[in-house]
């Protein structure tokens, strides 16, 4: 009887895991755009190690690279996984921009305005997540939305700033204000195409 109960214990674990109700999720280093996105979805990754986060947000922002179909990815998402989505954006923000910001330091200066145009281009399509935004229900009915990403991008990188030493907040304000300056000389060469 305990040899029965341990083999149906088993295999209950192994169709949890791989049935509908849930799976394993696959080495972030290796997986692919759809395993990435269910690590996204239906982990808290609160409960992940820091390395973990960094291999997500490294590999998830190799896989957006080519964009990404947020509407279709918002499809198939009930409201409980935009919201874990949503709350875990915070986290693999902070290991994706601390790359960006020492990428930005390792370029030469010849190269720092392609890298710079690199991570405006990754910061557009991560915004593309804000079509995806679980809205939140106010006393009156309606329904409010919160922030979108470039937003909390921007929160974020204060609260980075606040807690790191003086010479990774320099860091931090030298590659902001090269950024903001290349978005605006990208806006105002866009504008005047127009």
């Amino acid at each position: 009887m305990a040899v029965f109960l341990a083999v149906s214990v088993t295999a209950a674990v192994r169709l949890y895991q791989s049935g509908p109700y849930g799976r394993r999720l696959a080495d972030p280093s290796t997986a692919d755009r759809t395993e990435l996105l269910y690590w996204v979805v239906t982990r808290d990754l609160n409960e992940e190690t820091p390395e973990t986060r960094r291999v997500l947000a490294h590999r998830l922002d190799e896989e957006f690279r080519a964009g990404i179909d947020w509407g279709t990815v918002g499809e198939q998402l009930d409201a409980e996984r935009r919201a874990r989505l949503w709350r875990n954006v915070p986290l693999l923000l902070e290991p994706w921009f601390m790359e960006k910001v020492d990428g930005y330091f390792n370029e030469s200066d010849e190269r720092r305005v392609a890298y710079l145009d690199g991570v405006i281009d990754s910061v557009a399509v991560w915004a593309g997540m804000d079509a995806i935004l679980p809205g939140v229900a106010e006393e009156d009915g309606a329904t409010q939305r919160p922030a979108g990403l470039t937003e909390m991008l921007l929160d974020e990188v204060g609260r980075w700033q606040q807690r790191s030493a003086p010479p990774e907040r320099r860091r931090i304000a030298e590659f902001l204000a090269a950024m903001q300056a290349r978005w605006l000389a990208r806006e105002l060469i866009g504008a005047g195409k127009e």
